[in-house]
């Protein structure tokens, strides 16, 4: 994987074919989770009830909204440059920024389905397939996100 910053802005990123299937794998697979967070606090009252059901609302109209554009950007306006070994992507700063959005997504996604755990040591024993590839997704996600924030922080 080779993410390089172009003079004109944005990103040039070269995948091969594995990175490729997976980045578009995990792509596909948005949303993970549809749990939204919760408001801090020890107690339910009126008001906190009522926030919670305003940012519920608020997560679930943001996470289809996400989801559509995800889905119309797969579909239709994939940038994707196919090379002899690779692809490569040409991508503007607010698209960058807006994957690092739907990786994180996907990363948080898969570790609520693993319980929310404080810590993830390997080796994962007496894990079922699907929770060992949620740790791989949550994992390869992390590695996507990564490699954008380092691209957008780079100079």
């Amino acid at each position: 994987m080779k993410l390089s910053r172009k003079a004109s802005g944005g990103c040039s990123w070269e995948l091969d074919p594995r990175e490729a299937s997976l980045f578009l794998r995990l792509l596909r697979s948005y949303p993970v989770v549809g749990s939204p967070p919760t408001l801090p606090g020890s107690g339910h009252t009126a008001d906190s009830e009522g926030a919670e059901a305003l940012l519920r609302q608020s997560f679930a109209q943001q996470s289809e909204e996400s989801r559509q554009e995800l889905r119309a950007w797969l579909e239709g306006a994939w940038p994707a440059k196919p090379t002899k070994k690779n692809v490569t992507l040409d991508l503007s700063e607010k698209r960058l920024e807006w994957l690092l959005h739907v990786f994180n997504d996907i990363r948080v996604g898969h570790w609520k389905k693993l319980g929310s755990p404080d810590h993830l040591d390997l080796p994962l024993k007496g894990w079922s397939l699907d929770q060992l590839g949620s740790w791989r997704d949550m994992q390869a996600s992390g590695f996507f996100e990564t490699a954008i924030l380092t691209a957008l922080n780079s100079n």
